[in-house]
């Protein structure tokens, strides 16, 4: 029976693994380098995709950069597909955005990132109530300008394990469960991975575009790679709501890439996307 420090450290792993398919966005305004959300790498049928958050890049006339290990930041390029309009999104909480990554793309962020596989996502997950899901991201609370180094920022990425909201919070929020996923964030109760203590977390803005993932009991020998599910892409953490922190469920996201792509993988069971919407 597993114990809950030995789960404790399962989800750390987790955590580590999923920060290699996680990468922080940054624009350039007025001269300057600034975070900008999130995105996680994932590939189907050797299609290769970014899944972020659309407020991330709406109204953005200016390309989106992110970090590489041979070639210092590039501009995500290929083709961009968008949910829905600022205004339809604030009515449903839906809010989710996919860059179908051209090649130039492709080969440039060789060696940086693991795009994560088709198993490895979430479709059609079904809730549990206890604390088994990690959020991984790179909060701009936690990104620094390295005021020496033109347009340098030196970034932390901040993990922490969660649970699901309650049927009320839904309703509270006007959240849906097959359209969102709700988790709790105790700022000021965050537990420290190697201390066991609790600490007192970031602010959670410029996590958008991050992932949420789901780390059920497996077998804990180091040898094997942890089980993880992407669940959702996270979008929303307001000041208004700092208990809570809402997602897109990766059911949306992967229902336009098997439409729009003609793909044959899991479909959910969950959202249904018009074909007249792609």
């Amino acid at each position: 029976m597993f114990e809950l420090i030995e789960f404790r450290e399962l989800q750390d792993n987790a955590a580590r693994e999923a920060l290699k398919s996680t990468c922080q966005n940054f624009i350039i305004q007025d001269g300057k380098l600034k975070p900008n959300g999130c995105g996680v790498f994932i590939v189907i049928d050797n299609f290769h995709f970014l899944l972020t958050a659309a407020h991330v890049y709406e109204g953005n006339n200016f390309p989106i950069y992110v970090n590489t290990t041979k070639h210092g930041l590039i501009t995500l390029g290929g083709e961009i597909n968008v949910n829905v309009t600022l205004t339809e999104r604030r009515q449903d909480r839906i809010d989710s955005l996919i860059i179908k990554l051209d090649q130039a793309t492709i080969d440039l962020l060789e060696g940086s990132y693991e795009y994560l596989r088709q198993f490895e996502l979430g479709i059609n997950h079904e809730l549990v109530e206890t604390p088994m899901y990690i959020s991984v991201g790179f909060p701009a609370s936690k990104s620094k300008m390295v005021y020496k180094e033109r347009n340098k920022i030196v970034s932390t990425p901040y993990s922490f394990c969660t649970k699901v909201a309650d049927e009320s919070t839904y309703k509270k929020l006007s959240c849906n469960k097959n359209a969102n996923i709700i988790v709790q964030y105790s700022k000021n109760k965050v537990r420290d991975s190697q201390t066991m203590t609790q600490e007192v977390g970031p602010d959670l803005y410029g996590i958008s575009g991050s992932g949420l993932w789901f780390t059920p009991l497996q077998n804990k020998d180091r040898s094997i790679k942890v089980e993880k599910k992407l669940v959702a892409i996270m979008t929303e953490w307001s000041r208004e709501n700092t208990k809570y922190l809402i997602g897109t469920r990766i059911d949306f996201f992967t229902e336009v890439i098997r439409k729009k792509y003609c793909l044959d993988f899991e479909q959910s069971n969950l959202v249904e996307i018009s074909i007249d919407l792609l």
